[in-house]
């Protein structure tokens, strides 16, 4: 089982494709993005017996490029309505199905730890090799998300959380010229899209790709996922996809899964883009 992609990373490429921005050229015709999205929609019109209602419930528009948003918001309620989902899934065959492994660690992600994680040890220990495999898999799922220090309550991010002291020092010019509104709420999208696509096309051929690997990797964060994500997708596909390609293949675990994240993001822009 491989781990895709984050919901912070879906929340990312659902916000950036609300807003206009800018095209560098089409993806392969068989991106990621569009194999992820042809497969959930071939499990939702033909279901696994356990979970009929929940694949039922997911609309065919969402599963365009700027409806995912609504796929995670539909997972997260209804991992509050079925508490005992996790039962239900493990007894679905993953098999290939990218989209069951995307879509069911999003509903995952929005049951209540201290009744899952017990669950999910369980099955990593005692179920099949399947499900041990799927338990360790969500497991590690959680632990990454928890490691990344999402935001706090309310819409205020404060300045000492901005990565700009921490940061690769060639990136502290990047960050020290995003406005602290542009984090506070998120709201301003067109602007930090604006501000990554200006800063794309100053350092072009990729050549910050380098430094935007070593810092999520030294720094897991949330803000830096949301961030870099934006700057990712406004890059020229052409020159940035041979590189994080390069990654996916020889890079470590933690690289690979960046890599691979990323690698999603750009291909789901040119299928927009080429629509």
């Amino acid at each position: 089982m491989r781990h895709l992609t984050s919901l912070s990373i879906v929340w990312a490429l659902a916000s950036f494709l609300a807003c206009p921005g800018s095209a560098f050229g089409d993806a392969p015709e068989r991106s990621v993005y569009s194999r992820v999205t042809s497969d959930a929609a071939n499990v939702v019109a033909t279901p696994p017996a356990e979970l009929r209602d929940f694949w039922g419930g997911i609309k065919g528009e969402w599963l365009a490029e700027d409806g995912w948003r609504n796929v995670g918001s539909y997972c997260y309620q209804y991992a509050k309505d079925h508490p005992d989902v996790i039962r239900d899934i493990m007894k679905d065959h993953l098999g290939e199905s990218e989209a069951k492994e995307m879509i069911y660690s999003m509903v995952i992600s929005g049951l209540d730890q201290e009744k899952s994680m017990p669950l999910l040890k369980f099955y990593a220990s005692h179920g099949t090799d399947q499900q041990k495999s799927m338990a360790n898999d969500y497991i590690a799922d959680i632990e990454e998300t928890n490691r990344h220090a999402a935001f706090p309550d309310g819409d205020e991010y404060p300045d000492n959380r901005l990565p700009v002291t921490n940061s690769p020092e060639e990136l502290r010019e990047f960050w020290k010229g995003i406005d602290k509104q542009w984090i506070d709420t998120w709201a301003k999208t067109e602007l930090l899209n604006g501000y990554c696509l200006k800063y794309a096309q100053a350092h072009p051929e990729g050549s910050r790709l380098r430094f935007v690997f070593e810092d999520l990797v030294a720094h897991p964060s949330e803000v830096r996922d949301v961030v870099y994500s934006r700057l990712v997708l406004v890059m020229n596909p052409d020159q940035t996809k041979p590189i994080l390609t390069a990654y996916s293949l020889h890079g470590t675990a933690r690289e690979k899964l960046i890599a691979n994240d990323f690698l999603m993001l750009v291909d789901s822009k040119g299928t927009s883009i080429k629509k």
